[in-house]
């Protein structure tokens, strides 16, 4: 009575402990029904340790989690059913008890009554009964206590066997539902096989399918990158082959240019050199013209000296109108020649701005082409980089689109992988459910064979006890009827040796004796 603390079925519900109650470890054995499947869980437990952090294990775990609160609920309302029928036997079983016993334990008070009543009736001591008289009665009842047992036995071995029959017909159907089961098992086994192999046909074959539409729309795009490559090569050669032409037309126009910067170098300088030499006869021709002028004056001094000697007097006014005149003459020489040399500087310098005006235009064109060229050079720049750009997002496009499809391909993948796992987990549950109502079945089956072998072991003891008891008043019976004839016997030898002595004065003495 000390400290173990009785836990039964409400309680349980509420503390989360092991039952522990009499009645309810009664009806978890009627129902087939271990008191640990009653215990409740958390989410936590269903939990699978190696993909516990994915989330279709975590909506696994509440599947199960569901499942086996729906399945504990419906067995703690299995279990209470039998607890209160349990009770309501309990509370009728006296009275059942007591009518279901009362014809075995007839035989005992009336063996003890007719102990008493032999025991007690005083003329057994009184007065000694005939031996006929005796024999009768104790054949009566003997046989009507034999008849009573006989069919008390008979009725046992009817009960036994109709029980026996029962139990054998519950092992057949037993029997007959484990093979119907295993049946249904592998029933089930062989149609989760053929739609395993049909799944796995179906899908090797959608894997097929995809692998070919893979192939194909790889062979798709590797042609098409191999047009798109081709196209690119042919548009890189053309491009090369343009900007080859283009370095050769550039090399050829610098060639021009350099040819024509040199004919140009070598006519400038031919046209310095030929100026350098024009202006240098032309300086030669005025510096011959002023020598020889200088010597036609000095000639003409010379004369003039000689005709001034010749006429002293009389030629100083012509020497003096001379001298005039010739110092006009210089003058009008130098003014002419520096005419001349002016108008010659002129003509240099503008020969000279007419070879910067060539230069000028020349450097002009120079520049307007390299301006052309390096715009032609920047538009096509652009038209490449266009190009390149183009191609850069259509790859760009292209992939985007590619990855776009996988993600959804892979969403579409987690998802029926994610349906295929949740149904086979609801499959697995339902099996384990129909395993789990076999092993109820099987307990619940033990259970009652259990309770049919200890009813029969009692029909057994009782009839054994019946046997016993039986075997007793018969020896009883025979042990009565062996003192009766001894005693008649010794009654009869006192009689003959009475009549012998004829001593009938001790005739009570002796037989009180006896």
């Amino acid at each position: 009575m000390g400290g173990k603390k009785i836990v039964t079925l409400d309680t349980a519900a509420a503390s989360g402990e092991r039952i522990n109650s009499p009645r309810s470890l009664e009806a978890c054995l009627r129902s087939g029904i271990e008191p640990d499947e009653l215990l409740p869980k958390s989410p936590k437990d269903f939990w699978d340790r190696k993909g516990r952090y994915t989330l279709v294990e975590k909506e696994a775990a509440t599947i199960r989690f569901q499942h086996f609160e729906q399945l504990r609920l419906a067995k703690l309302d299995a279990v209470r059913r039998e607890r209160d029928a349990i009770l309501a036997e309990y509370e009728g079983g006296q009275a059942m008890s007591s009518s279901k016993w009362s014809p075995g334990k007839a035989q005992p008070r009336s063996k003890s009554a007719g102990a008493a009543s032999r025991s007690t009736n005083p003329a057994i001591k009184a007065t000694e009964p005939s031996p006929g008289h005796f024999d009768d009665d104790d054949e009566d009842g003997s046989s009507t206590m034999l008849m009573l047992e006989e069919r008390r036995l008979q009725r046992m071995k009817m009960r036994q066997q109709k029980e026996i029959q029962g139990v054998i017909e519950m092992e057949s159907k037993m029997a007959k539902l484990q093979q119907e089961n295993a049946r249904r098992t592998a029933e089930e086994v062989r149609k989760k096989l053929e739609y395993q192999k049909e799944l796995r046909t179906k899908r090797a074959a959608l894997m097929a399918q995809k692998h070919e539409r893979e192939i194909q729309k790889k062979k798709q795009e590797d042609l098409e990158a191999q047009q798109r490559r081709l196209r690119a090569k042919q548009e890189a050669e053309k491009e090369k082959k343009l900007l080859e032409e283009e370095e050769q037309r550039q090399i050829q126009r610098k060639k021009e240019a350099a040819m024509r910067e040199m004919e140009r170098s070598e006519k400038a300088e031919e046209f310095r050199r030929q100026t350098e030499a024009l202006l240098k006869q032309q300086e030669d021709m005025v510096q011959a013209n002023r020598q020889r002028m200088l010597e036609k004056e000095r000639q003409v001094m010379y004369k003039m000296e000689c005709a001034n000697k010749k006429r002293h007097l009389d030629a100083l006014e012509r020497r003096e109108k001379a001298n005039a005149r010739i110092h006009q003459a210089s003058m009008q020489n130098q003014l002419q020649l520096q005419k001349r040399k002016e108008e010659f500087d002129v003509k240099q310098a503008a020969a000279a701005e007419r070879a910067r005006d060539v230069q000028r235009k020349t450097m002009n064109e120079l520049k307007e082409r390299a301006a052309l060229q390096k715009k032609e050079e920047e538009i096509r720049q652009k038209r490449l980089e266009a190009a390149r750009k183009h191609q850069q997002d259509s790859v760009s496009r292209i992939l985007t689109k590619r990855q776009t499809m996988e993600q959804k391909l892979d969403q579409i993948n987690l998802e029926r992988e994610k349906e295929r796992a949740l149904q086979a987990i609801e499959k697995s549950l339902s099996q384990e459910e129909k395993l789990q109502n076999v092993e109820r079945l099987k307990r619940v089956d033990a259970y009652n064979r259990m309770q049919m072998l200890n009813r029969i072991a009692e029909e057994d003891d009782r009839s054994r006890a019946i046997k016993e008891k039986k075997q007793a008043i018969m020896q009883a019976r025979q042990k009565v009827a062996l003192e009766s004839l001894l005693r008649k016997h010794k009654i009869n030898q006192a009689m003959d040796q009475l009549r012998m002595t004829n001593k009938w004065d001790k005739i009570e003495e002796t037989l009180y004796a006896l």
